[in-house]
């Protein structure tokens, strides 16, 4: 998938810098400078994949075998030193280590965290003792770039810049690296305060998430923990389980029986286990082995011991093609795709409103023609006709303003409903589900993630139906258009295809503005963030109550907080279509208005100075023509570029 992903960008690129050249599209806010930007912000796009796990899940070494084939990021049995590591493409290898500031190496000083129920300062406890060289403190505040070999002195315990490092950037010419940027974070249980803001602003960001868990204890409290202190916010489409080092155990059907007893767990089908998910099993050591023999790397002693005693069946399965395609289906489904269609949609539409103003300009100079053409006698009548529609044409434009503003508002009347009885059934589907828990703790354990699984099971649902709604808008306001031209049209002085084009025309970008803000998801999955931090809180407040008085206060506490999430939906949507409406309204009244003073005067000119002579009118002709053949080259140009991205349309679709 991403290969198809890089090949359709790579196609795009082109595509814009082709554009550069024949300025086929360039019109009004299209032109060189737009086509470049396009084309460069296309480019500097890229994807993010979160890495996280425990301490001893083997996470380095699978991240090894999935972005380097050889030993890159050194392993670490302690939490207390490990760094946030954001791995990018880069023609050179090398690092780059971003020291704390000032500030934070502070505030890291007062710090006072919790391990295994017991409060300790951080610093003196974790930092302190691996100061090597006090004298490095000098390079709080900055940056240092240094040789990829030597990144153990930068994240591993021991290494000389460990303590004042912060965070590190590594730059590697991997090919999977062009469009992505991995971002491996430390293990879970991370104390340090700094690291941990950075690991959970990392995976809101990313548009996939590997989580490794040990097979020999996996989704244990550490896990379990992790998934709901990082991964709550995170949608369930976007999050890959592996399990990892599956070697430990006794063979495949041992593999699958830990999962298959996994799911039956209470706890672990709301956290881990839904649909959405998806789960692999890896031996990462036995992948980067693998990996190494296939670039070309010697291995050492312990490795060739490793693979002499290796079972066969981990070997040869060891999970990394799975972790690959997994990671590629997941990021171009939650970005990728729609990244290509966005730049697809907006070339499209691009060539269709050149074509409109083609069309136009040609309507516009036969209009001319024909005005010119006509006798003095048809020049007063319809002189008298612009008189007597101007009287007649603000009471259509009220009348236009009005059907639509009253139509509009019952189809937001209508759609506020279906969401209404959408976010009832949500409601309906918790408060249900809270009278099963039969003790307080299972009652906060559950509820976030209750409200979690219950907003994104009816995302899509609720998309389609707004998505649908906003359709049923935009043809119902084209068809009342369409029947305002009809009422202009019926005086002989306007020309409807003239009309209509023009119209067409200046409402083009309206259209599509209100298409491209319902392009994305209606559903804010985000405020499960604000309900977490809501819910921690709200938990204090309740202390010492029994799993009664709790029932009916989280219950409203749920009620309130999907309630929330819907009158926010309904603001968003109704806000929009208003814009819409106001912009579209205001749009039809300004084109009709320019279009009937523009003909009046047209007439009044041609009335006192007289018709274009033969010669003037010939050219006239000459130009109507030469627009025809520059449409008609136009067409062929448009029709070979519409087929190339329908082409790509079609692999990005899988059709």
């Amino acid at each position: 998938m991403l290969e198809i992903f890089e090949k359709n960008k790579d196609e795009l690129v082109e595509i814009y810098g082709e554009l550069v050249k024949n300025k086929a599209i360039n019109l009004n806010n299209i032109n060189e400078e737009t086509l470049k930007e396009k084309s460069s912000n296309l480019q500097k796009e890229e994807f993010i994949l979160a890495v996280a796990g425990q301490i001893k899940a083997g996470k380095s070494t699978l991240l090894n075998a999935l972005i380097f084939g050889n030993d890159i990021l050194p392993s670490d049995d302690t939490p207390y030193t490990a760094k946030i590591t954001e791995i990018r493409y880069g023609n050179d290898e090398k690092l780059k280590a971003i020291f704390y500031t000032k500030d934070e190496w502070q505030e890291l000083k007062n710090e006072i965290t919790e391990i295994d129920d017991k409060k300790v300062n951080y610093f003196k406890n974790f930092i302190e003792p691996d100061i090597k060289n006090s004298s490095y403190i000098k390079f709080l505040n900055q940056t240092k770039e240094d040789d990829i070999s030597n990144l153990k002195e930068y994240v591993a315990k021991g290494g000389v810049y460990t303590p004042f490092v912060k965070r590190v950037e590594i730059y590697y010419p991997a090919e999977i690296l062009k469009s992505l940027v991995v971002v491996d974070t430390p293990g879970t249980n991370d104390p340090n305060i700094f690291r941990s803001k950075i690991t959970l602003d990392w995976i809101k960001r990313c548009d996939a998430a590997i989580y490794a868990t040990y097979a020999g204890r996996a989704f244990d409290e550490s896990d379990i923990k992790f998934i709901n202190e990082y991964l709550l916010s995170l949608e369930n489409s976007k999050r890959i389980v592996a399990i990892n080092k599956i070697d430990v155990l006794e063979n495949f059907d041992e593999a699958k029986e830990l999962l298959e007893n996994n799911k039956k767990n209470e706890t672990y089908q709301k956290t881990v286990f839904n649909e959405a998910s998806s789960f692999v099993f890896t031996a990462g050591l036995y992948a980067l082995l693998d990996e190494k023999e296939k670039n070309g790397f010697l291995l050492n002693k312990d490795e060739l011991w490793y693979k002499d005693e290796a079972n066969p069946e981990f070997w040869q399965n060891n999970g990394l093609n799975e972790l690959k395609n997994l990671v590629s289906n997941k990021i171009i489904q939650n970005k990728g795709k729609d990244l290509l269609v966005s730049h697809i949609n907006f070339i499209k539409n691009a060539f269709e409103k050149k074509e409109v103003f083609l069309n136009t300009e040609i309507n516009a100079l036969e209009t001319k023609i024909s005005q010119n053409q006509k006798s003095k006698d048809e020049i007063n009548k319809a002189l008298d006709e612009v008189t007597n529609f101007r009287i007649k044409l603000t009471r259509m434009q009220e009348n236009f303003k009005n059907n639509i503003a009253d139509n509009l508002a019952q189809k937001i009347k209508n759609l506020n409903k279906d969401i209404d009885k959408n976010f009832g059934s949500i409601k309906d589907e918790l408060v249900s589900k809270m009278e099963i828990y039969s003790s307080i703790t299972n009652l906060k354990n559950n509820v976030i993630w209750d409200i979690k699984n219950a907003l994104e099971g009816k995302k899509l649902a609720i998309d389609d139906l707004v998505s649908k709604a906003m359709e049923d808008i935009k043809q119902y306001t084209k068809n009342e258009t369409e029947e305002f031209i009809n009422e202009m049209s019926k005086f002989e002085a306007f020309d409807s295809e003239s009309l209509r084009q023009t119209l067409r025309y200046d409402t083009f970008d309206i259209y599509r503005d209100f298409s491209k803000f319902f392009d994305a998801g209606f559903i804010n999955i985000n405020i499960l963030e604000d309900i977490a931090w809501d819910n921690s809180n709200f938990f204090k407040w309740l202390v010492g109550q029994g799993i009664s008085s709790y029932k009916v206060k989280v219950r409203n506490f749920t009620t309130e907080k999907v309630d929330e999430s819907k009158e926010e939906l309904q603001k968003k949507i109704l806000e929009n279509i208003d814009k819409f409406r106001t912009r579209l309204s205001d749009q039809v009244e300004k084109s009709s208005l320019n279009i009937t003073d523009n003909l009046d005067n047209n007439l009044k000119n041609i009335k006192e100075k007289g018709s274009l002579n033969e010669k003037e009118l010939n050219e006239l002709i000459t130009d109507v023509n030469k627009n025809k053949n520059s449409i008609n080259n136009f067409k062929e140009i448009k029709e070979n570029f519409i087929k190339k991205l329908e082409n790509m349309e079609g692999e990005i679709y899988g059709k």
